[in-house]
């Protein structure tokens, strides 16, 4: 079975726990930061960053030193040619399109819609509902907000 630490306590990181445990993992610590956060202990499992603030991710990536955890919900429909970074997050009913490219400590909320692709660069969120058109691109850090779209081809 595996090990994930969770680093954030907040709604996400409930959201992220009920997803590492219907996949079957085991929870071993949830850190309130990564000032809580003890690189020594449980050295075989993996880290996930529960926390939905970009900058915070990112601020927290750079510091961890354990393995981070990818996770996809079972739920999601996912491309086999889809390329998922390290760290990234997609929950439940999220759909991402064939060739779209997912960037390192990326989130996609529930019910987003990620069409053929699309380039989400490093530490981005999207919000439920959304709808990024293809060969769109989401540069890092940026946040696409509930139910918004972003049209084929745009930058943002």
């Amino acid at each position: 079975m595996k090990e994930y630490i969770i680093i954030g306590n907040g709604g996400y990181a409930k959201v992220v726990a009920d997803l590492i445990e219907k996949l079957n993992g085991s929870i071993v610590q949830i850190c309130n930061s990564d000032d809580d956060y003890n690189e020594k202990q449980y050295p075989n499992a993996e880290v996930v960053i529960a926390i939905g603030n970009n900058e915070c991710r990112q601020r927290i990536a750079a510091k961890v030193k354990h393995t981070f955890a990818t996770l996809v919900h079972p739920s999601a429909v996912v491309s086999h040619h889809v390329n998922i970074g390290t760290g990234s997050v997609v929950l439940a009913n999220a759909v991402i399109q064939a060739d779209a490219q997912l960037g390192n400590f990326v989130i996609v909320q529930p019910n987003a819609t990620i069409d053929h692709e699309v380039i989400l660069e490093n530490y981005v969120m999207v919000y439920p509902g959304a709808y990024i058109g293809a060969e769109a691109k989401i540069t890092q850090l940026k946040t696409i907000k509930p139910n918004g779209v972003v049209e084929r081809y745009q930058v943002i």
